[in-house]
């Protein structure tokens, strides 16, 4: 990320910039590695039915050249879901120009917990579509999920 900000930063007003998640895996042990670039936050849905936001502060790619990145380690156990989702979806916005928000995406994943996560996905995307009362966004929205079997 350090280097990404480096090479993408413009000395300009405008200065162009973007968000992302990058994130290292360990399939057997179900420990992830995160690092968060002005992306939102990713969710983390327990087996328990508990979610938490995994907040690894960042900024977005290339506002400042030398900035410090954080990580964060997040244990997954067997049924734990991660979700990570693109800023075009929190900002979604229904007619009334209300955002689908995070409180809106936390009940969602959590009304999910029992399903297949096939199902959870196109629920999500249900729910959003009803939200902003068309198939059509005004920005990217996209959704990763993640399960530890």
């Amino acid at each position: 990320m350090k280097r990404l900000s480096s090479r993408f930063y413009v000395r300009e007003d405008t200065n162009p910039y973007f968000t992302m998640t990058y994130g290292v895996i360990d399939t057997s042990s179900g420990r992830v590695r995160l690092v968060r670039a002005g992306h939102p936050f990713p969710l983390l849905h327990k087996a328990d039915g508990s979610v938490r936001m995994v907040k690894t502060e960042g900024y977005a790619v290339g506002l400042f050249p030398g900035a410090e990145v954080a990580s964060e380690e997040v244990q997954m156990e067997k049924g734990d879901r991660l979700f990570l989702y693109s800023d075009g979806l929190m900002d979604c916005a229904n007619p009334a120009g209300a955002s689908f928000g995070a409180r809106r995406l936390e009940e969602a994943v959590k009304a999910g917990r029992n399903q297949p996560l096939a199902e959870v996905v196109a629920g999500i995307r249900r729910e959003l579509v009803a939200w902003r009362g068309s198939e059509s966004f005004n920005d990217d929205v996209s959704l990763l999920v993640l399960e530890k079997e």
